[in-house]
């Protein structure tokens, strides 16, 4: 199943950033994700975090998540 591969690949991505650069790993993790694809990024964060890449063109809030869209132009 292509969507148990991709959690996994995440999770062992993530392990890499366990010693406390967390913050860094993810603005890296958006960077890539925003170089990589061709019209957008969507992500998914806490109602109370700041956006990780700026300001979002869009913004879907929810009672406690929060999802921002960035597209590329």
């Amino acid at each position: 199943m292509k969507a148990g591969w991709e959690i996994k690949t995440l999770g062992e991505v993530c392990e890499d950033f366990a010693d406390g650069d967390w913050i860094e790993s993810k603005e890296h993790l958006f960077e890539a994700a925003f170089a990589a694809t061709s019209k957008r990024v969507v992500v998914k964060s806490p109602d109370y975090a700041p956006p990780l890449g700026g300001k979002p063109s869009e913004s879907f809030a929810g009672k406690l998540l929060r999802y921002d869209v960035y597209f590329k132009r």
